[in-house]
Formats: structure tokens, C-alpha cells, sequence
């Protein structure tokens, strides 16, 4: 049987004094206690993911930003148009991003 991999680990923290590893450790603990409600709501809202398979399903949400120059015109910095676009999403990617309002947090 294959041994499960936790969510989170702590490895070797690449840092040179306690004070920094002691930080390392800290946003660690910090994303996972910041993680486990998340989990409960997607459960609540009859998504089941694991945590690992729900940090990584978020993980995937990503947005580019295209930059071209308006058309008809020569290219100048000032006349470049910007347009985000969010990647493709799997269902349950989708059923995240409304469920957590991730709309919100868009620029445009």
C-alpha cells in the first residue's frame, strides 16, 4: 500500500538563524489552520475534496493578462491594451471559484 503524503510538511528550511525557520514554521501552520474552514465550507456545499486535492484544485485557478497595442494604431506604451483572462477551469475549480466569490478579487 502506498504511504499518503501529508497536506502540509515541514522540510528543510533553507534559512540560517532560529528566528527565520521559527517564521518558516509559522506561515506553515498559519496556511494550514487558514485552509481547514475552507475545506469545511466546500464540504458544507457538497464539495468533497481532500485538503491536498482542494489546495491544489485552487492552486490551478490562474489568471494571464494579455498586452497588445490597440488597433490601428502605432505601438506606444500608451496606447497598449490590457485584457486578464482567467485559465481554463475543471468543474470542480468552477464550483470553487463561486462558491468562495473569487470573482471579488478581480481587477477588471
Amino acid at each position: 500500500m502506498a504511504r499518503r503524503r501529508p497536506p502540509t510538511r515541514i522540510t528543510g528550511a533553507f534559512h540560517w538563524t532560529d528566528s527565520k525557520i521559527g517564521g518558516h514554521a509559522y506561515y506553515g501552520v498559519l496556511g494550514l489552520i487558514l485552509a481547514s474552514p475552507l475545506q469545511r465550507h466546500g464540504a458544507q456545499n457538497g464539495l468533497s475534496p481532500s485538503l491536498a486535492g482542494l489546495l491544489k484544485a485552487l492552486s490551478g485557478i490562474q489568471e494571464s493578462t494579455n498586452i497588445y497595442p490597440a488597433s490601428g494604431k502605432p505601438v506606444r506604451r500608451d496606447a497598449l491594451t490590457s485584457k486578464p483572462r482567467l485559465t481554463e477551469m475543471d468543474r470542480t475549480q468552477k464550483a470553487l471559484y463561486c462558491l468562495f466569490d473569487l470573482d471579488r478579487y478581480r481587477k477588471s
